[in-house]
């Protein structure tokens, strides 16, 4: 390849001859400095071609369909950060406080309390945040070499949970192309990569330490406190508090969303309290989340406040459930229960050869699992608070319906689905208010994504759960005791997507996984440091009357 550089400077007998071909050797770069490179002119053809493709677009298409034009433009400045060079600082701090800031309200704050004024668009606080969050964490990735291979080192620490989730956005991609509304469809994953995947490599980026991983999870604890107290405060005045901070004129531009938030949910004669979140089954889930995450704390905290805070979790999560009157949440506690108790005693077997704790452990644990059945028979309300009564019943058999009136359109369009967002049309369920339904979140996927976004789906989890617990099993470091409490709430949240379809709590799911692949990058960082700084086994004998090298 010819470079531009030459040696232009005069040497000795720079005369004749020589002279002259310098000077020509000058006139040549000078010319071919003018010439672009090839990385110049296919930059610039694909800029045009691009251009042109989305001017046309915008020209001939109607205006319904003008947001494929927007969607692509939205994409390509989204992408300009990556082209920004190396910086000699990055606003790392900023990122780290707009993350756990963004966390905070996530897991606080309900969707549709929103900042407004007058000729202001209609704008969520947590948008706000969000994009507080994912700016600064772009210009980290962008502009600094070092922040990119942080990422890259923990991804490659856990190469498993990673390629499924790609292989997740590849199922979900694959159905826009063959969706019904295929408009709708990329809007949708569009979403789901801003609000899943985004996070997911914000919280590996974050939360690369013990300090900042025990700061996340005390927020869940936190955050589930104040989410508790405020659905005890619903429940009691039966109506939704937010629904006061957010302005009429709000409501009035999608009725239908305020009716469904305006109106009480009874069961079996009982308010059920939704807090910050949209339906009480979502906040049952939530609840189940974190409860796992007070168990660490209680089992594994570091300090007494610690366990008193994982005592308090414990507490305010078992309410949160009561109070949102759901079955999935029992279910979803008791499973959690079970599994932390099961993973712990088979922890302690490993561990603690020799000792009587694993025995013991594997005699008492069956027998505190057998307690709930036993409640069940002997007590007609734990029963029904656990399986539901005849409304329960009732929605069970509405699931049913939902998965009969579906299966047929499933059959004929079995591999990519009929495109994200379009399971209500296509299963045609109408709920007694007004309006389609699907409540189930595997129904929901096979009908919008096919076989492949299923399969992935229940591919992820089913990963995720078996790296999880071989990381707190095999791995005698103690942080590794996070991964124990992420595979109890893990079971929890897979129990409750088989009545669930909504999925106002996977931005924390996603930011739970990135927790887990930091988590992995710095155990197997510590492996090696300590077995660097292990000492040496003793050459001395054990017997002193033995020289050394004497065989035994």
């Amino acid at each position: 390849m010819t470079s531009r550089q030459y040696d232009l400077v005069r040497s000795k007998g720079d005369r004749g001859l020589a002279r002259a071909g310098r000077l020509a050797l000058r006139g040549l770069a000078a010319v071919w400095s003018l010439v672009p490179s090839l990385f110049s002119i296919v930059f610039c053809a694909i800029g045009l071609l691009l251009g042109a493709v989305i001017g046309a677009m915008a020209a001939i298409l109607p205006t319904e369909l003008l947001s494929i034009p927007a969607v692509v433009i939205s994409l390509v400045v989204a992408l300009i950060p990556l082209t920004l060079p190396e910086m000699r600082h990055v606003p790392l701090r900023a990122a780290r406080l707009l993350f756990f800031a963004f966390v905070t309200v996530e897991l606080t704050l309900p969707i549709y309390l929103a900042v407004t004024a007058p000729g202001l668009p209609f704008i969520s606080i947590i948008r706000i945040f969000y994009v507080g969050m994912a700016l600064t964490f772009i210009f980290c990735v962008a502009g600094s070499t070092e922040v990119r291979q942080r990422i890259k080192a923990a991804m490659a620490a856990e190469k498993p949970i990673c390629y499924a989730l790609f292989a997740l956005f590849i199922a979900f991609a694959l159905c826009v192309p063959t969706s019904l509304t295929p408009v709708d469809s990329t809007k949708s994953l569009v979403g789901l990569t801003m609000n899943w995947w985004l996070p997911f490599f914000a919280a590996i980026f974050v939360l690369d330490n013990e300090e900042r991983q025990e700061a996340f999870f005390r927020i869940f604890i936190y955050c589930a406190m104040f989410a508790v107290a405020l659905s005890c405060v619903e429940y009691l005045k039966q109506e939704r508090l937010f629904l006061r901070l957010v302005p009429a004129s709000v409501l009035e531009r999608d009725p239908i969303f305020s009716d469904a938030l305006a109106k009480q949910v009874f069961r079996d004669g009982r308010y059920r309290a939704s807090a910050h979140l949209n339906v009480p089954l979502s906040f049952s889930e939530y609840c189940s989340l974190i409860f796992p995450i007070a168990l660490y704390f209680t089992v594994y905290g570091r300090s007494f406040r610690d366990r008193l805070l994982g005592g308090c979790g414990i507490l305010t999560t078992i309410v949160g459930v009561l109070t949102s009157n759901s079955r999935g949440g029992v279910v979803g506690l008791i499973a959690a229960s079970g599994i932390f108790l099961v993973v712990y005693s088979f922890n302690a077997i490993f561990r603690k050869k020799g000792s009587l704790v694993g025995p013991v452990l594997v005699v008492l644990v069956p027998m505190a699992l057998s307690v709930v059945p036993a409640m069940m028979a002997a007590f007609p309300r734990v029963h029904k608070m656990v399986l539901g009564g005849v409304e329960a019943q009732n929605s069970t058999d509405d699931r049913y319906l939902e998965w009969q009136m579906a299966w047929p359109r499933i059959e004929s369009r079995p591999i990519t689905g009929y495109g994200l967002g379009n399971s209500g049309q296509i299963v045609g369920y109408v709920k007694s208010g007004g309006g389609f339904t699907v409540d189930s979140y595997p129904l929901t996927l096979i009908t919008e994504t096919g076989v492949l976004g299923l399969a992935a789906f229940y591919a992820l989890i089913a990963i995720v759960l078996w790296r999880c617990t071989m990381a707190y099993l095999r791995d005698p470091n103690p942080h590794s005791a996070k991964a124990y409490a992420l595979v109890a709430a893990f079971v929890a949240f897979t129990i409750q997507r088989l009545a669930l379809s909504q999925t106002e709590n996977f931005t924390n799911i996603f930011m739970l996984l990135g927790l887990f692949v930091a988590l992995q990058q710095q155990l197997r960082a510590a492996a090696p440091a300590k077995l660097a700084i292990e000492p040496e086994r003793s050459l001395e004998p054990t017997d002193p009357s033995r020289p050394v090298g004497t065989v035994l």
